[in-house]
């Protein structure tokens, strides 16, 4: 009798599902007897009889194990060239004790609830240990079944706000997933400046405050708002060590200004935040044209345009008239540049279809509308208007 068994040379660390296994051999025209072994466990045995190298698979019904080899015998000898196992399917790692943390994708602060593992205790009643930013809570068991896996969900006694979560096993499993329960993330911490914000508008705006929705993780942390650059007078706000509040801060007067940025001595979790806008200025010129205002099918005598604006500085109108250019007028601001109306009067009242103004000035100014007045005859009082709305 001729036989061989040969085995792997060292054995393997993870399970396998296997289904049959391929043999390349020539039994030299006769029957030859081959075993499969499963960890050591033969399984049902077959018969070859080949008169040539031939490879032939042999399939048997699904077992678990490490490692699979065959048991050849033949009583006149035979050539054996190779076995190949038939795996299906090869499980996870047997292992045991404290396995790395996760930060389930998201590296900062959540608000984590439970657990969510899928793994094959063996058959064996395992106890789970889990493990938040390294502190240990209160452990459960599990027991699944010896080959397959199970979806295992546990919740904690108390949420838990953490970054990351590990567990620890008092035995053996195969882990397959593993991952936190979060019913919350919070923000990425920041701190010193926060990026401007133009609240939408790239215009000046009246400005009375800020309103920061923030948590401080428990700190006093000093903001310094910052207006165009400029720093202003600072406050100092502290929230719970876990959920934000809503933090309104007003200025002591209102400002004007397009940007609006802030900072902040420590790490804070910002979730939102925008400056208090109670108006909005147009965008601010130094040169705008109306282009041209049609007044009606009939010539009329205008005498004057009425515009409301900001102005910053000293202000030029030039009119024209059926597009002949008319002396032009100069505006100056008022004592703290509000926001108002100014009339520029014309030289002499101009008979016209058509006219259109070029406002012009060195320094910036913020025009909302502007309404030319006239009489569509001579012996009128009282003065028509067209207004012309001026976009942003």
């Amino acid at each position: 009798m001729v036989y061989a068994e040969p085995k792997p040379e060292a054995r393997g660390t993870r399970r396998k599902r296997y289904t049959g296994l391929r043999i390349t051999i020539d039994t030299l025209a006769g029957p030859a007897t081959v075993i499969p072994v499963v960890d050591d466990l033969d399984q049902p045995s077959h018969t070859i009889n080949t008169s040539d190298v031939l490879s032939r698979a042999m399939t048997f019904q699904n077992v678990v194990g490490r490692d699979l080899w065959a048991k050849i015998s033949k009583p006149t000898g035979f050539e054996f060239y190779a076995i190949d196992p038939i795996v299906v399917s090869e499980m996870p790692p047997i292992q045991q004790g404290l396995f790395p943390d996760t930060n389930g994708g998201y590296p900062f602060r959540k608000r984590i609830i439970g657990l969510r593992l899928r793994v094959c205790t063996l058959g064996a009643t395992i106890q789970f240990t889990p493990v938040v930013d390294g502190v240990s809570l209160t452990a459960f068991t599990a027991q699944t079944g010896t080959n397959e896996p199970d979806e295992i969900l546990h919740y904690f006694t108390t949420q838990q706000i953490a970054t990351d979560v590990a567990f620890g096993t008092n035995g053996d499993i195969e882990l397959y997933e593993f991952e936190p329960i979060v019913q919350q993330k919070f923000p990425q911490p920041v701190r010193l400046r926060i990026p401007d914000t133009n609240a939408g508008t790239p215009g000046p705006k009246q400005i009375t405050g800020l309103r920061i929705r923030a948590c401080t993780l428990g700190s006093t942390r000093t903001f310094i708002p910052i207006l165009d650059g400029v720093n202003q007078t600072a406050f100092t706000a502290t929230t719970d060590a876990n959920e934000p509040d809503e933090i309104v801060h007003s200025f002591s007067s209102p400002q004007l200004a397009t940007d609006v940025a802030f900072t902040v001595d420590g790490n804070v979790e910002l979730y939102d935040w925008a400056p208090l806008v109670d108006a909005t200025l147009p965008l601010g010129r130094t040169l705008w044209d109306s282009g041209p205002i049609d007044l009606g099918t009939r010539a009329v005598w205008l005498r004057l345009v009425t515009f409301k604006a900001k102005l910053t500085g000293t202000l030029t109108v030039t009119p024209y008239v059926d597009d002949v250019a008319q002396t032009p007028i100069t505006v100056s601001a008022r004592s703290g540049h509000p926001i108002t109306t100014y009339d520029a009067v014309l030289a002499r009242t101009v008979r016209g279809r058509q006219v259109r103004f070029v406002f012009s000035a060195s320094s910036a100014f913020y025009l909302y509308w502007l309404e030319p007045r006239y009489r569509v005859t001579g012996h009128e009082t009282e003065l028509a208007k067209t207004r012309v709305e001026v976009a942003a």
